[in-house]
Parts: structure tokens; C-alpha cells; sequence
């Protein structure tokens, strides 16, 4: 469409050949080409290729000149009218690869001439089409049409044939040949990138998640404590991610991952990965209700952690909450008695885990205990009898 290969008898004496080419009327000049260097026989070139300057489905005319060295020779007669082809020829080299359950890879060779292609994918027979795929744009660095293009919409373990047809905006070119067999994967590929991220672990669970798989409908998730991944049990989730609980704090586990495919085999495991939980949770919530004070106990009371086997509660009258000491419970509550009455206390509590290293202390939490009613009693019958005595 854009060129044309020129080839003559090599003239006696030259040095060198020029190729020019004309428009129809055989004076208009287009294009001037040089030979440049020698063959394997010492002898000059006698051919050339007219670059990609010409226009498609155009009558051009050429004649060749021999040179000694600057000095021009003769000029073949008369010019040789030749015409550029009004589509592209077929591309060349069509290779099928990264090849899944689902979709393919095809490139191609460029064509000359041509500004966007059709790849056709057949089924075995190579005469039912089962889809037509267009390239799109351009690429970015080179500016030219794409020569490569991925097939979507395939089924899993089974046999195609690819063509890819050269086209100039709508007109078609050639079309490659023979026929490109492939045969699709029977299962999907396995699941990588597979990663537990620090901030998705905690004491008692993690999130491993991985990048998708093509063709895949779910995924099973494997784990525990051994390398192998796979003494506590699995886990099923269409997303590309599983929540795994009941951990233990502050020990190593390793996960793995396959993808499945409804109607077709699962993929093999990805490689374990391992991941340790992190120290128990420091308790949170901690709280003593208004209702929940005397003026001799109070009781404190938090939320709950996962994994926690007991708590430990620190309190004094000391904002560090430490001077009065500690009391053991298994339960998110405790009674504190003994208090003073109208005395401000502080209390803490972290969470412990048999065998573990136990949570930090959660923030000190003020409190004030009541007034004590009884001796307030007291106190105003005592008065009471004072002023019988001084009034009666």
C-alpha cells in the first residue's frame, strides 16, 4: 500500500543506483532512493525498497540511474509504471500465548499500511466463528495501531483456531494464513501475589487476601500451624480475600490458596504463606456506671476480647491506678469493695491469655464513691440529740 520493492541488471562500471518515482505523468517527482553499500559479492546493490511514502491504490511510475561514484550514468527506459495496493497485505508471524481458561494473548507482525486489525477466533473445525476481536488506539510510545490484542469470552479445555485480518479504516486487507490452533487451559491458573498483610492481623484473626483469578468462581483457603497450611481446616469465599477467626494470639500460622472453577478441576495450592498474630487486645470500653457505685464498692465493667482467658484489674486512688493493687476475673466485670465513701478512685484492666503474653492496660478510668447514708444517719441523730439537750 505505502511501498514498493525496486530490483534491476546491474550496470558495467557503476558505483551506485538511484531509484526515482513519479506520479502517473512520469515528470512529477515523489520520491529520490540511493543504494547504500554492497551485497556478498562485492557488487552494488540492485534493489531497494521505495519507503512508506506512497499512497495506496495510486499508479506511480520509476526508472533507475547508474552512478560512478558523483557522477551520474545512464537512466533506464522507459519508466515502469507500477500501482500500490488499495489494502493491506495479510500480517505475519500471529502467535497465540499466555493462554487461561478464559482468554488468550495474540500479536502479530506489523502490516504495512494498515491502521487497525481484526482478530477471529474459529472453533476446531476453522469454520464457525466464535468471536471477532478489534484492536483499538494506538500505542502510546510508538504511535502506531496496536499488534497485539487479548481474546476474552473462551471456554475452559478447549480447541480454537486464530486468524487476524489486516484492515485500512473499513476496508479489509489480507488475512493471515494458516490458521493458529490453541487449546485453552481445563482449570484455572494458581492464585498469586497471596499476602497477610500486617494491618489485616490481629490477635485472634487475619485476612489474607490475593489478586483474581480468570476463569476462577471461588477460591478455598487452607491454613494452620504447620508449613503445610492445612492441620486446622478450609475455608471457602467467592472474594478474593477470607476472614479466618478463633486464632491464637501471638502464634505463627501459614495459609494457602487454590482457585476453583465450577465444572472444572481447582487449581493447585499457591505456596503457604506465614503470618504470626499479634500480642491479645488491650480491652476497650471500660467503663463504672453510675449505678454500678456505692459508697463502699463499684464495679467496673469493659467490653470483651476475643482470645482472652481472664483479666487483670489494676486500681488506687493514684492516677496510674496501681497503689491499691491488682484483682484476677474471668468474667468483663468486677467488684471492688472496701472503698472509702467520697473518695476518687482510678481503674484499669488488660486482658490475659493463658500461656500468652498478656494485652497492655487499657487507659485509667476515674470514679468517685458515694456518700455513705448510714453515718450520714448517724450523724443527723447525734445532732438531733444535741439540740434536745441544749433546747429541751
Amino acid at each position: 500500500m505505502k511501498s514498493a520493492m525496486a530490483s534491476w541488471e546491474s550496470a558495467e562500471g557503476a558505483t551506485g543506483y538511484q531509484v526515482k518515482v513519479y506520479l502517473s505523468n512520469g515528470t512529477t517527482l515523489v520520491t529520490t532512493v540511493t543504494t547504500t553499500g554492497a551485497d556478498g559479492t562485492g557488487k552494488e546493490f540492485t534493489w531497494l525498497k521505495i519507503p512508506s511514502v506512497l499512497s495506496a491504490n495510486t499508479t506511480y511510475k520509476a526508472d533507475v540511474t547508474a552512478y560512478y561514484y558523483a557522477s551520474a550514468g545512464g537512466t533506464s527506459i522507459p519508466q515502469v509504471s507500477f500501482t500500490t495496493l488499495a489494502t493491506p497485505l495479510a500480517p505475519k508471524g500471529l502467535t497465540i500465548f499466555d493462554i487461561n481458561m478464559k482468554s488468550a494473548m495474540a500479536s502479530w507482525e506489523a502490516a504495512e499500511g494498515a491502521d487497525n486489525y481484526l482478530v477471529t477466533i474459529y472453533a476446531v473445525n476453522g469454520t464457525t466463528v466464535v468471536t471477532t476481536v478489534p484492536t483499538s488506539g494506538a500505542d502510546p510510545i510508538t504511535g502506531k495501531p496496536f499488534t497485539w490484542l487479548r481474546v476474552t469470552g473462551l471456554t475452559g479445555n478447549t480447541d480454537y483456531k486464530a486468524v487476524v485480518t489486516a484492515k485500512v479504516g473499513g476496508a479489509i486487507g489480507g488475512t493471515s494464513s494458516p490458521q493458529v490452533p490453541f487449546t485453552t487451559k481445563d482449570m484455572p491458573d494458581v492464585p498469586t501475589h497471596l499476602t497477610v498483610a500486617v494491618d489485616a492481623i490481629g490477635s485472634t484473626w487475619a485476612v489474607p487476601s490475593w489478586w483474581s483469578v480468570e476463569g476462577a468462581t471461588g477460591y478455598t483457603v487452607s491454613y494452620g500451624t504447620n508449613a503445610a497450611a492445612d492441620n486446622i481446616g478450609t475455608a471457602t469465599t467467592v472474594e478474593t480475600l477470607a476472614r479466618l477467626i478463633n486464632l491464637n494470639p501471638e502464634t505463627q500460622y501459614y495459609v494457602k490458596v487454590k482457585a476453583d472453577s465450577t465444572g472444572y478441576p481447582s487449581s493447585a495450592y499457591s505456596a503457604a504463606v506465614a503470618f504470626t498474630t499479634k500480642v491479645i487486645e488491650v480491652p476497650t470500653n471500660l467503663v463504672v456506671n453510675v449505678d454500678a457505685i456505692s459508697s463502699t464498692w463499684a464495679i467496673p465493667s469493659w467490653w470483651s476480647v476475643a482470645g482472652a482467658t481472664g483479666y487483670t484489674v489494676s486500681y488506687g486512688t493514684d492516677a496510674a491506678a496501681t497503689n491499691l493493687g491488682t484483682l484476677p476475673t474471668t468474667e468483663a466485670l468486677i467488684k471492688l469493695i472496701n472503698l472509702n465513701p467520697e473518695t476518687q478512685y482510678y481503674v484499669k484492666v488488660r486482658a490475659d491469655k493463658t500461656g500468652k503474653t498478656s494485652s497492655a492496660y487499657s487507659a485509667a478510668v476515674a470514679f468517685t464513691t458515694k456518700v455513705n447514708l448510714f453515718n450520714l444517719g448517724n450523724t443527723f441523730m447525734v445532732e438531733c440529740s444535741r439540740s434536745n439537750r441544749v433546747y429541751g
